[in-house]
């Protein structure tokens, strides 16, 4: 999998890879191409050190109760990165107290975090655990702008391979770049490129690649699943307005 023509995210490209890094101008680091390795690299692939990118997602409504049905509101506080207060009042309607806020916090890389508009619709998807549904995990989180006199698509933060159904407008679809790599005790799974559409664009991303895409900031961190050899399966990408 090479990195030719997109950003390498964190260490993935840089480390895992054996992509030639550089630093532009801004510190960011880029990828290069003089020691670019191929997905089908087999000793690259067993070589990779994988990060856990963090998707925690919780809105808390009445009596401090979370909930996994979508909430709109008014963004009515900001006291920290990752943390809103919302007046519970559909956007563009006229409301009457209702005599509680919404609470909405997110956990994300610190260069994923939306900057939230004035009216947002925030959907949080969650998956029930191994030991039942008092034990979940968040899967998904989609902000929507309601603000305009349609809902846009603001940002979503995914740890499956297709776009959570809130994310209006989105699709992502994925395939298979090498899978079952023997790395001499233990097998590594399938390694995937994800593909994403949106407002007639399309883009494709190798695992630890970024892009623009009509308007958005578009990354995709991890993209494996299946028995990778000292790890559980790993989806993460990011979608963000500009």
């Amino acid at each position: 999998m090479g990195c030719n023509g997109a950003v390498a995210w964190g260490v993935v490209c840089g480390l895992a890879l054996g992509c030639g890094v550089s630093k532009d101008d801004t510190g960011v680091e880029v990828a290069g191409s003089e020691t670019d390795s191929p997905v089908s690299d087999e000793s690259a692939l067993c070589e990779r050190e994988y990060e856990q990118v963090p998707l925690v997602g919780v809105v808390r409504g009445q009596d401090g109760e979370s909930t996994s049905d979508p909430v709109e509101g008014s963004v009515i506080d900001n006291p920290s990165p990752g943390r809103w207060t919302l007046f519970p009042c559909p956007c563009g309607a006229d409301c009457d107290d209702p005599g509680f806020r919404y609470e909405v916090e997110i956990d994300v890389p610190d260069d994923w975090q939306p900057e939230l508009p004035e009216c947002v619709i925030v959907d949080v998807d969650e998956t029930c655990g191994a030991f039942g549904c008092q034990d979940t995990t968040t899967t998904a989180i989609t902000i929507l702008d309601g603000t305009g006199s349609a809902p846009v698509l603001h940002w979503v933060s995914s740890r499956n391979s297709t776009a959570p159904t809130a994310a209006e407008g989105l699709v992502v679809s994925s395939s298979e770049v090498v899978s079952d790599v023997d790395c001499g005790g233990c097998t590594r799974g399938t390694v995937w490129d994800l593909t994403f559409q949106l407002d007639g664009e399309t883009v494709t991303l190798d695992e630890g690649e970024t892009a623009d895409l009509a308007g958005y900031d578009i990354v995709n961190a991890h993209s494996w699943t299946d028995g990778l050899c000292d790890g559980l399966p790993f989806i993460a990408w990011n979608v963000k307005r500009q």
